[in-house]
């Protein structure tokens, strides 16, 4: 069978040039407003087939949205129907808000913080004068020179609250060679196998080399705050006056 368009389709031979060359003869001379019309048409097709990819991804995305709220899971479960990009988003969102509300809770109602969080001087602290509250603080004095590492008790103290933590550990490292010179810090067993320090008088440790001091560290977390009480000043004064009261009648 042939068609109309028989006649005026170029014969291609295998060893004849001249039918492909009026071909593409005939390309050439077709109008350039035909071809841009075709280009527009194929931009439409393109732009049809995206934007019915995007409403299937978002319908998909919804049906999911939908499916968790018939579960009882809240609407805020990291699902939207904005892409694939806001799910992220959103996921990352809750995931921070989760861990600050693990770590930075109420330091007060949880018992005290294993961080230096715990040294923070609170406002009502810094509005009265002086501070009403107090720090129950645990601690040990520690020595990491090598080969004689070694962990003093443990020991717990009620300080308060407007120290600050560097204040704190250069206190208790005074208060503990003072402690070595009284003779009232016993000498570790790791220390008796060394035969250190010298100077050691009935099992008890009378200084540390001055060289070696600088090896103590302390190790201190701070365990609940105590309101401390009010001062009281004239009850104080009343109390004053019966003592003198009661000294001259005797």
């Amino acid at each position: 069978m042939s068609n109309g368009f028989q006649g005026n389709q170029p014969q291609i031979t295998g060893g004849d040039n001249s039918g492909l060359s009026q071909f593409f003869s005939q390309i050439m001379l077709m109008p350039f407003s035909t071809v841009t019309y075709s280009m527009q048409i194929f931009m439409w097709l393109l732009q049809g087939m995206m934007r019915m990819t995007n409403e299937g991804v978002n319908a998909m995305v919804g049906g999911t949205a939908q499916t968790l709220g018939s579960m009882g899971m809240p609407a805020s479960a990291g699902v939207t129907t904005s892409g694939a990009g806001n799910i992220q988003q959103s996921n990352r969102k809750e995931e921070r808000e989760m861990s600050e509300q693990s770590w930075g809770g109420d330091r007060e109602s949880s018992g005290g913080s294993w961080d230096d969080r715990g040294w923070t001087m609170s406002e009502r602290c810094k509005e009265t004068e002086p501070c009403d509250r107090l720090r129950l603080v645990r601690f040990k004095i520690l020595f990491l020179k090598r080969d004689l590492e070694v962990a003093f008790p443990e020991q717990e103290e009620l300080v308060v609250e407007e120290i600050p933590k560097d204040g704190f550990i250069s206190w208790k490292i005074a208060e503990f060679i003072q402690q070595m010179s009284r003779g009232e810090v016993k000498q570790p067993g790791k220390w008796k196998e060394k035969n250190y320090p010298p100077g050691v008088q009935n099992g008890n440790v009378m200084s540390l080399p001055d060289k070696d001091k600088r090896f103590l560290r302390v190790y201190c977390h701070v365990l609940d705050w105590y309101e401390r009480e009010r001062m009281n000043y004239e009850r104080d004064q009343v109390d004053v006056l019966k003592e003198i009261r009661d000294a001259i009648q005797g």
